[in-house]
C-alpha cells in the first residue's frame, strides 16, 4: 500500500512541472511574440534534467497558459501574446472598449472548454493513436493549406491585392537558403549563411514585431480607464464545442498547429456572424484545443510541429524518451490530470484575476516597446553569440527592419503566414505531382 509520502514524492516533480510550466505561461502570453521556443530556451537549463514526463507536463502547462494570458493582451494592446491570437487583433478594433470585459470572459470560458474537451478526448482515445498517422496523408494535408491560404487573404486587414503580395513575400522569403525541391539555392546571393534559410526569430521579429509596434498606439496607459469587471457571460456551448472540434483537427497541421486552428476558426466565424466579440471568442477557442491536439503528433510520431516543440523533444530524448503510439497513450494518461489543472490556472488568471494581470500591462508605451525590444535582441544576440555569427544576424536584422518598417502600416500576419507554411505548401505539391503525374 503507498504511503502518504510516497504518495507525495511521485506527485511533487509533477507539480512543480506544472507551476513552473504555468508561470512560464503567464510571461509568454504577456509579452507579445516571446513564444513558446523562447520559454522553453530560458527554462531549459532548469529542466534538462527532469524525467521526459514532467518536461512534457510543463511545456503542455506552458502553452494552455500561454493561449489565455495572451487573450488578455491581444485584447487591452491591439498585440498579439503569442500568433494565434492574431485573430483578436484583428477584430478588437471593431469591439466598443465597454465590451471589453465581456470579450475575456466569454474567450477564457471558451477555452477552458475547449482545452478541458481535448484533453478528456486525448485521455479516452489514448490507446487508439496508431491510426493518428492516417491525419498525415498528403492529399489532406495539401487541401488545409490551401483552404487556410484562401481564408487568410479573405479576411486580411489588407486589400485582396495587398494580401496576395504579402502571402507571395512571405512564401519566397521562406524559400531562401538551398531548396531540396528544385535542388538548388534561391537567394543566397553567394553567401554561405543564408543556405540554411532565414533565422527564424529575425524574421518574426523584424516583419512581424516591428511593424506591430509601430502601430502599437497608446493603449496600456488606458486600462485602467477601460477597467476590467467580473462578469458571467451568455454563451452558446453547442458553438463552442463546434470550435472546440476545429481547432483540436488543425492543432495537428505541421508547421502551424495553433495558428492554423485559430485561423480557420475564425474564417468560419467570419461566414457565419458579424458580430466581432463571437469571431474572437471562436479563434480563442479553437487555439486552446489545438494547444492540446498538437501534442499528439509529438508523442506518436515524434513529429514536432513548431520550434517550441521541436526543442522540447530534443530535452525529451536526452532523457530517454521515444516517441510512439503506446508511449503517447501512457504519457496522456499520466499527464491528464496535471494538464487539466493548467487549463483550470489558466481560467483562473485569465478571468477573476484578470485584473491583476492586466496591472502588469499599464506601462507607458515608450517602455513596453523597450521592453520588447530588449527582450528579443538580448535573446537573438545571446544566441548568434553561441551560434558564432552574430555579424550575420546584425545583418539581417538591419536589412529585414529596414523592410519591416516599410511595410508599418500593413497587417503582415499574411506575409508571417507565408513564412511558416512555405515548405510544407511545396514539399507536399511536389508529393502530389510524384504520386499522380
Amino acid at each position: 500500500m503507498i504511503t502518504t509520502y510516497q504518495l507525495y514524492m511521485q506527485i511533487e516533480p509533477v507539480l512543480i512541472a506544472l507551476l513552473i510550466g504555468s508561470l512560464a505561461g503567464v510571461i509568454s502570453g504577456l509579452l507579445p511574440g516571446v513564444g513558446n521556443l523562447f520559454s522553453m530556451l530560458v527554462l531549459a537549463p532548469f529542466i534538462s534534467r527532469w524525467p521526459a514526463i514532467d518536461i512534457f507536463i510543463c511545456y503542455a502547462a506552458l502553452i494552455q497558459v500561454g493561449q489565455f494570458v495572451g487573450s488578455l493582451t491581444a485584447v487591452y494592446t491591439g498585440m498579439p501574446g503569442e500568433a494565434s491570437s492574431m485573430p483578436t487583433v484583428i477584430e478588437i478594433k471593431n469591439v466598443p472598449q465597454s465590451r471589453y470585459s465581456e470579450v475575456i470572459a466569454a474567450t477564457t470560458i471558451g477555452s477552458w472548454v475547449a482545452a478541458t474537451l481535448s484533453i478528456s478526448v486525448c485521455w479516452i482515445l489514448a490507446q487508439q493513436f496508431d491510426s493518428v498517422a492516417y491525419f498525415f496523408r498528403t492529399e489532406l494535408i495539401l487541401t488545409l493549406l490551401i483552404i487556410a491560404i484562401v481564408m487568410v487573404c479573405n479576411y486580411s486587414a489588407n486589400s485582396k491585392k495587398t494580401s496576395l503580395a504579402l502571402l507571395f513575400v512571405g512564401i519566397l522569403i521562406g524559400q531562401v537558403g538551398w531548396s531540396n525541391q528544385f535542388d538548388t539555392s534561391i537567394l543566397t546571393f553567394g553567401l554561405i549563411e543564408l543556405y540554411q534559410g532565414l533565422p527564424l526569430q529575425i524574421v518574426v521579429f523584424c516583419l512581424f514585431i516591428v511593424p506591430q509596434l509601430y502601430q502599437f498606439k497608446q493603449v496600456n496607459s488606458a486600462i485602467e480607464l477601460i477597467g476590467y469587471r467580473f462578469v458571467v457571460p451568455s454563451l452558446n456551448y453547442l458553438k463552442l464545442t463546434w470550435y472546440s472540434v476545429v481547432g483540436f483537427v488543425g492543432g495537428m497541421m505541421p508547421g502551424m498547429s495553433m495558428v492554423f486552428s485559430s485561423q480557420l476558426a475564425y474564417s468560419m466565424s467570419s461566414r457565419s456572424t458579424k458580430d466581432p466579440v463571437e469571431r474572437i471568442v471562436a479563434s480563442e477557442t479553437a487555439n486552446n484545443a489545438g494547444a492540446v491536439s498538437q501534442l499528439i503528433p509529438l508523442l506518436v510520431l515524434g513529429l514536432p510541429l513548431d520550434g517550441g516543440e521541436a526543442f522540447t523533444l530534443a530535452l525529451m530524448e536526452m532523457r530517454g524518451f521515444l516517441a510512439a503510439p503506446s508511449t503517447a497513450a501512457q504519457y496522456f494518461i499520466l499527464a491528464a490530470p496535471a494538464l487539466l489543472l493548467a487549463s483550470f490556472i489558466g481560467l483562473v488568471v485569465a478571468w477573476p484575476l484578470a485584473n491583476k494581470i492586466l496591472k502588469l500591462l499599464n506601462l507607458k508605451i515608450i517602455w513596453f516597446r523597450i521592453i520588447i525590444s530588449l527582450v528579443f535582441l538580448s535573446y537573438i544576440f545571446w544566441q548568434a553569440h553561441l551560434d558564432r555569427n552574430l555579424a550575420y544576424i546584425i545583418y539581417c536584422m538591419i536589412l529585414l527592419s529596414v523592410v519591416g518598417y516599410l511595410l508599418r502600416f500593413k497587417d503582415t500576419a499574411v506575409l508571417i503566414f507565408g513564412f511558416f507554411i512555405s515548405d510544407k505548401l511545396f514539399d507536399n505539391s511536389f508529393r502530389i505531382i510524384d504520386l499522380y503525374f
